[in-house]
């Protein structure tokens, strides 16, 4: 379920079930914290303030390299911004190999280039330097990702409800669990009325894709 409704989606299936015997209830980031406990992957956690102060520290080592953001790079509303793009950027699994390669056909005088080649040496920095030292609320999926084997989901059904949308994040975690998950079921909103299909295409967008992710792989 989504961040904020573990707690309520616990006291439906409660009254529905008569019970939780057997079932835990989680929202992505949780179960990706507990299987970091469980596998013993886990490393202390940085707050906002603390990867903002990261952010800052990169900057300030690699302010040589900077063309554009050097003299504005140690303001707390720049780190505050970059944290915040990082931050979209980890969601949608954009590595820092994957923007050099993006830009890497640019032309070379635009601002453009010149300001997302900044990005991209803090956003390197700052990596390498968390990298085995700390762990932050937007790595965590991808994290749990790379462990998932770990996790024992062999004999584990499964339910995803409310399935957020927006995070390639989630949805990567979500295929890693199909692949090894007994059994999925996900939940989407939809509406049969054709004059309000455009509300919920980026449902119908993701049930596609998983359909085609799962047709691909043999799974029914």
């Amino acid at each position: 379920v989504r961040e904020q409704a573990p707690y309520a989606a616990e006291q439906k299936l409660c009254a529905r079930l008569g019970g939780l015997l057997g079932v835990e209830v989680y929202s992505f980031e949780r179960f990706s914290e507990r299987l970091l406990s469980r596998t013993g992957h886990t490393r202390p956690s940085l707050s906002v303030e603390g990867r903002q102060m990261v952010l800052r520290r990169a900057a300030f080592r690699k302010k040589a390299e900077l063309s554009v953001f050097s003299r504005v790079s140690q303001t707390n509303g720049f780190a505050q911004t970059m944290d915040e793009l990082i931050g979209r950027f980890k969601q949608s699994c954009i590595t820092p190999d994957d923007l050099e390669r993006a830009i890497g056909g640019m032309d070379r005088e635009t601002l453009l280039y010149r300001k997302l080649s900044d990005i991209l040496v803090i956003y390197r920095e700052s990596e390498a330097f968390l990298r085995e030292r700390y762990l932050t609320a937007q790595d965590l999926l991808t994290e749990a990702l790379a462990v998932l084997d770990e996790a024992e989901l062999s004999d584990t059904y499964v339910y995803v409800d409310d399935l957020d949308r927006t995070r390639e994040q989630v949805m990567r975690l979500l295929e890693g669990i199909i692949l090894r998950a007994k059994g999925v079921t996900v939940t989407l909103r939809a509406d049969p009325a054709p004059a309000l299909s455009a509300l919920f295409r980026m449902e119908e967008e993701r049930a596609a894709a998983l359909a085609e992710f799962c047709a691909g792989r043999g799974i029914p």
